[in-house]
């Protein structure tokens, strides 16, 4: 869902016009911006909690030549969601595994299919012999 299509849902659920829903939003996300920005914890009890994190300074490599580089500290924005979106994330979850396991046990019952014998091919462009995934083929 994109923000306009979340404004446009607020608006038709709350009578606000397009704009004002736009407005609001604007405020929200610049509240939250603000406020991590400075250092601080934004909690929203039924969403989750927005909080900085410090990443420290790192060694890293450079994929293209190999070197060893280091990658500079810098701040991001954690999300831990809270638990009761994370509990209607998982609703329901118990009767799909159910169906999963009684799928799997007819499975198990049913006489076993000889598949296709299957071989990879690794094709390349040039004269050397690349490891890349991209070309290695099914055949």
């Amino acid at each position: 869902m994109t923000k306009s299509e979340l404004a446009a849902r607020i608006s038709r659920e709350t009578g606000l016009s397009k704009a004002d829903a736009n407005r609001f939003l604007n405020a929200v996300f610049q509240t939250i911006s603000t406020e991590v920005r400075a250092g601080g914890k934004v909690t929203l009890a039924p969403i989750g909690t927005f909080s900085p994190k410090e990443t420290p300074a790192r060694p890293g490599r450079n994929p293209r030549t190999g070197e060893t580089i280091e990658v500079p500290a810098q701040r991001t924005v954690k999300f831990k969601p809270a638990p009761p979106l994370v509990d209607l994330l998982n609703e329901g979850q118990d009767e799909d595994e159910e169906d999963e396991e009684e799928e799997d046990e007819e499975e198990e019952e049913a006489e076993p299919t000889a598949k296709p014998a299957s071989k990879t091919v690794r094709v390349t462009k040039h004269k050397s012999s690349s490891p890349h995934w991209w070309d290695t083929y099914w055949v």
